[in-house]
């Protein structure tokens, strides 16, 4: 597992394994977080299955909704295959207020 973090308050934490890239992102989602949630995700595959597990996410901005757009490109737009886990329900009203649950799964 490899540990990312910031003075932002924000944690970006990694765990691959045969069936998917786990990302798991502690605290707050900002854009403070934006280069260590990039190193996440950029050395593997596009095709990679993508989790993101936002269970302890304390709050998440604009900058941290554009981050998961760019994780969506990097993982080939319509083809991606990324899954936002475990949303408290703040989030989980944040992101269908905004559409993003049309092009993001949720678990």
């Amino acid at each position: 597992m490899i540990v990312n973090s910031n003075s932002g308050g924000g944690r970006v934490l990694v765990k691959r394994t045969s069936q998917e890239v786990r990302i798991c992102v502690k605290g707050a989602f900002t854009h403070s977080l934006r280069q260590e949630f990039r190193e996440a995700y950029y050395t593997y595959p596009s095709s990679a299955h993508y989790v993101l597990d936002l269970s302890e996410v304390s709050m998440m901005d604009s900058s941290a909704m554009g981050m998961l757009l760019i994780l969506r490109k990097h993982a080939g737009d319509d083809k991606a295959d990324i899954t936002l886990a475990n949303l408290p329900p703040r989030l989980l009203n944040l992101i269908k207020m905004s559409g993003m649950q049309k092009i993001f799964e949720l678990a």
